[in-house]
């Protein structure tokens, strides 16, 4: 009863809350005439509320008030109406009437809500802006299987406990951290983790690859720009990055790529924690705690003048090395386990890894470290005709030549025009390469059978088993595609 009571609001305070909503109200009469209309709308007019309450809408259109009346349309069509208008006094508004109904079917009201186009533009582009927030808030890399949010690892060597250890004892503060290791040793999930474990893990966690980012475009993606700042900008204007990431975390994979210039205002952003947008003057604060990670040696750049001194002490408040694959063998296993579980939900499958390739993952070197291990995994799903993963698949692949696989695995695939590739293109030395497998009792017609099987499995790796794609790819026929496919086919079960 309470509850009731707190609704039972008395006129006053209903016309208050009306005239300070968004929109501006109008509603009328079955009959057309306007029964009430809150200031906002009154004013759109040039008129005092009580001379518009009474009057029939028909009156504003033929008075020249309207262009048209939505609530005519409403009583005339039985329907809502949307639709645009404009007044005397030249505002642009986009309009919703919708009919209310009395027991007997019969229009009772007709409520007319409207607003100016430029107040509508607006909104849209602080939505646009919050729902570009929301999507970079789920933008995490899943190139290692993982996702936003990792709060554990798969671990189990010593090396990699001792380093989680240590991370411990800085995700708590707010202090920069710079990841180092090789490509694909997993800096990007181990930066997730820790954010997922800071007290900003509800926050945005911002994913950026340095490298990615065309030079020219770096300084609007990072800072953002205004309406009209330059030729081709949005009309909304942009965010950029740092206000993206406010109060979370912005993780600045491939750092040692920054040039020179970006570094410099970088740095007064991260000491000063404002940003500006390109063509404005307004600063704006921001809370954003950076993680960096390179595979780069940021302390040969600094003397090499490549990289600023000044920016890497300001990033280098804490760093973190991370080991290799090969430097933690125990945890080979566990990874190769999990990437399989993940591509048997994705591929609908029910495959295992027999004894025999586990121990042959224990002695591979693996250059391209977690990366290549789930690259290799993906390949084995596919090109396995049996539920059980054996050596003979791993070779297949040309697991035997790490050489060779990781090189494959690095290779772009051009897909039309001139940079269509031929079969058998795209290996540095593939008279080498026949002439490795030949020494290993397969044959020259061979070697070039399995570099083609290769360069198909790739093909279909990279566009997700679409034939058309791959073969374009290839710069060969479906029809040829499908030939290699049937002939690989019969040579895994023969």
């Amino acid at each position: 009863m309470e509850n009731d009571k707190a609704l039972e609001l008395d006129k006053a305070v209903l016309v208050k809350i009306l005239d300070n909503v968004f929109m501006n109200i109008m509603v009328t009469d079955g009959e057309g005439t306007i029964i009430y209309t809150n200031s906002r709308s009154a004013n759109l007019y040039g008129m005092e509320r009580n001379e518009l309450i009474g009057m029939n809408v028909q009156k504003l259109v033929d008075d020249g008030y309207l262009s048209r009346s939505q609530s005519l349309s409403v009583l005339k069509t039985g329907k809502e109406d949307i639709g645009f208008n404009i007044t005397a006094q030249g505002s642009n508004l986009s309009g919703y009437s919708m009919p209310l109904f009395d027991k007997n079917g019969n229009i009772e009201y007709v409520i007319t809500s409207s607003s100016e186009r430029g107040a509508l533009d607006r909104f849209a582009g602080a939505v646009d802006a919050e729902r570009m927030a929301d999507n970079y808030k789920g933008a995490v890399n899943y190139i290692l299987g993982f996702g936003q949010g990792t709060k554990e690892l798969i671990i189990k060597s010593k090396v990699m406990q001792e380093l989680i250890k240590k991370l411990r004892q800085i995700i708590k503060t707010d202090s920069t951290i710079v990841l180092r290791g090789e490509s694909g040793v997993g800096k990007d999930i181990i930066a997730t983790y820790i954010h997922a474990n800071s007290d900003r893990a509800d926050e945005p966690f911002i994913p950026v690859n340095c490298a990615a980012i065309p030079r020219e475009l770096m300084e609007a993606e990072f800072f953002g720009y205004s309406k009209g700042a330059f030729t081709g900008a949005s009309k909304t204007g942009k965010m950029g990055l740092f206000e993206i990431s406010h109060k979370g975390t912005l993780f600045l994979d491939e750092i040692g790529d920054l040039p020179l210039n970006l570094q410099g205002k970088l740095l007064r952003t991260l000491e000063d924690k404002t940003t500006r947008r390109i063509g404005s003057d307004r600063m704006i604060k921001v809370d954003v705690r950076i993680i960096a990670a390179t595979n780069k040696d940021l302390e040969e750049m600094v003397e090499d003048r490549t990289f600023r001194e000044d920016f890497y002490y300001r990033l280098n408040v804490m760093s973190v090395d991370i080991p290799p694959l090969r430097d933690r063998s125990e945890d080979i296993a566990p990874l190769a386990e999990l990437f399989l579980r993940q591509y048997n939900e994705k591929f609908n499958m029910n495959k295992r890894l027999s004894p025999d390739v586990f121990a042959a993952f224990q002695t591979y070197q693996w250059k391209g470290n977690v990366r290549e291990l789930k690259n290799i995994i993906e390949r084995l799903m596919i090109v396995s005709m049996s539920n059980l993963i054996t050596n003979k698949d791993l070779k297949s692949i040309g697991f035997n030549r790490p050489d060779k696989i990781y090189a494959s695995e690095t290779q772009e695939t051009p897909v039309r025009g001139k940079d269509r590739i031929a079969l058998t293109d795209g290996f540095s030395d593939e008279q080498e390469y026949a002439k490795g497998v030949e020494d290993e009792e397969y044959g020259v017609l061979d070697a070039y059978k399995k570099l083609e099987s290769r360069q198909v499995l790739d093909a279909l790796i990279k566009y997700n088993g679409n034939k058309t794609k791959a073969a374009a790819a290839l710069g060969i026929s479906r029809g040829k595609l499908y030939k290699l496919l049937a002939r690989d086919a019969k040579g895994v079960t023969e």
